[in-house]
């Protein structure tokens, strides 16, 4: 099992065992499975999106062997069964095997669970995280770090005690 944490400082730990371990990867794969697991709605991403998000300013034959290049690793780094992918068409992780603070923030305020919800918000999306040449990424990374925060505003505001002055 793999725990995905991006709200506030990113971090993947392994978490097979009692021990666990925490997995580094290199920030264009971080980026990547960021983005594969908060894709809405949960679902399988193409690779044609996936080749526009992170490398726009490759020719394409160079593009999918960049993208082939960082799902293999992510495989190795995270284990080959994390993520699933057809040869040519959909990249998807494999939920059963991927926990991630976000999703679970967003199903606990979908479910009214407000607290747990709050509990789990550790700060900005992939806070002080950039990648440098991919604009689609960034323009998607500020429009989920706005939604989330303003969940996280919503949710905090509605359970903040009202006090009278």
């Amino acid at each position: 099992m793999i725990e995905l944490r991006v709200l506030g400082t990113f971090a993947v730990r392994e978490t097979a065992n009692a021990h666990g371990r925490d997995l580094p990867l290199a920030p264009r794969q971080a980026a990547l499975l960021a983005y594969l697991a908060l894709a809405r709605p949960r679902a399988r991403v193409t690779r044609d999106r996936l080749l526009g998000v992170f490398w726009p300013e490759l020719p394409e034959d160079r593009a999918r062997a960049a993208l082939s290049q960082s799902l293999y690793r992510l495989r190795v780094e995270l284990g080959r069964d994390i993520v699933a992918s057809a040869v040519d068409t959909d990249v998807e992780l494999r939920w059963d095997q991927v926990q991630c603070d976000a999703l679970a923030f967003d199903d606990a305020l979908d479910r009214a669970r407000l607290e747990p919800a709050l509990d789990l918000y550790g700060g900005e999306l992939l806070a002080g995280f950039h990648l440098p040449g991919t604009p689609e990424f960034e323009r998607w990374l500020d429009s989920e770090r706005t939604r989330l925060r303003q969940r996280a505003v919503q949710a905090a505001s509605t359970t903040a005690p009202h006090t009278r002055m």
